[in-house]
């Protein structure tokens, strides 16, 4: 039962999906139910679809090339479009020796994957509740690249959050490797998947229909996008555009448009002057849905597309001045917003919303609901 109010259950219930995760914290110790409802699946599954909570991004900056790294949380309020203070610096999830590098890897529903260069772990991070793991490595040894192709996918049917991680084979070098490791079990497994030769795009993977996609490397494996069925966890190959261009200089970007898959493609030999396409794939995994809806016009700097954001919108990084600064353009009416406060040495960027979803990958019961309403 709810503390002496005079709102109804439900009412409060509602109330309490358009606040803040720092609120909602504090909340959790008003009563047992309303810890038990704050914490339930049923809850932070609404909160989540929340419109409140969209249109953030989470950057991870380098402030040099001695590998300071450094988060900042950018909020963007549609009423205050213009705004110049959006950046809110965010502290790591622990503290950090002086010689370690971060890399995140993916985000999704508000869990944070990142890469850690001394340590060979893991880590998921919820940034808004300041929750953190580890999660150790699978012991086959890879190399051959950098960094292994990963990403974080979410399961609907389960509630569940998966990791999957791609990479070269250390003895056969020929071969790619794939090892799912699943929150809730706490455990990697690998997979049984013919990954030969298919080397990846190492950007972030781009979550579309429950899959993660990543653009293959075409001069060495073919062209196409490299799908994997987060709930399956199987590989599909979807084709890309016949006609936007297959020559050295060509750079390629996934992103998502009105909940689509979508590319972004263009020259860098005249990207000063236009020629950034946008492709929108209408009809998932079907080749001939696919259309070129947005040409962009000309930047007059150099600028390379990151991802996509605000439901269509894409984030160009372009150098001014010896920096990398962010701008964000809306292919429909081709406005264009310039970070003027944001002056990184280098910097990643991802989609992130607020969430209270656990790194331990477990949840209070659904019943909580139930109680909370009466």
């Amino acid at each position: 039962m709810l503390p002496s109010c005079n709102l109804p259950g439900d009412v409060i219930a509602n109330i309490l999906t358009k606040l803040p995760v720092k609120s909602l914290l504090r909340f959790k110790l008003v009563c047992k139910s309303w810890c038990e409802f704050i914490t339930s699946s049923y809850f932070i599954k609404l909160h989540l679809s929340n419109p409140i909570t969209t249109h953030n991004l989470l950057i991870l900056s380098h402030l040099n090339d001695y590998d300071v790294s450094e988060f900042s949380i950018l909020t963007q309020n549609d009423n205050f479009p213009d705004a110049d203070n959006l950046f809110v610096k965010m502290p790591p999830p622990f503290p950090l020796d002086p010689d370690e590098f971060l890399h995140v890897f993916d985000s999704c529903n508000g869990l944070v994957c990142l890469g850690l260069k001394i340590m060979p772990k893991l880590v998921l991070w919820n940034p808004a509740t300041r929750k953190f793991r580890f999660v150790p490595l699978p012991e086959r040894r890879t190399f051959g690249m950098p960094l292994p192709a990963m990403g974080l996918g979410y399961v609907e049917d389960t509630g569940d959050y998966k990791i999957v991680r791609i990479a070269q084979d250390y003895k056969l070098s020929e071969k790619m490797m794939a090892w799912v490791y699943t929150l809730s079990s706490d455990s990697w497994k690998q997979l049984d998947l013919c990954l030969v030769n298919m080397l990846m795009q190492l950007r972030a993977p781009v979550s579309v229909n429950g899959f993660l996609h990543w653009l293959t490397n075409r001069f060495v494996s073919g062209n196409f996008i490299v799908a994997f069925d987060v709930k399956e966890e199987v590989v599909r190959h979807i084709a890309v555009p016949d006609n936007y261009g297959s020559s050295f200089g060509i750079f390629r970007q996934l992103v998502v448009v009105k909940g689509c898959l979508s590319m972004v493609v263009f020259s860098e030999s005249n990207a000063m002057s236009g020629g950034i396409e946008i492709w929108v794939m209408a009809e998932y995994g079907v080749k001939g849905s696919w259309s070129k809806q947005f040409t962009v016009e000309q930047f007059g700097v150099v600028a390379r597309p990151l991802r996509s954001w605000k439901d269509g919108e894409i984030l160009f990084r372009y150098q001014d001045e010896g920096s990398k600064k962010l701008m964000s353009y809306n292919s429909y009416n081709k406005r264009k917003q310039y970070f003027s406060n944001f002056n990184p040495y280098s910097f990643q960027v991802f989609n992130y919303v607020e969430s209270l979803e656990s790194v331990e990958g477990g949840r209070t019961r659904e019943g909580a609901f139930r109680e909370i309403v009466a």
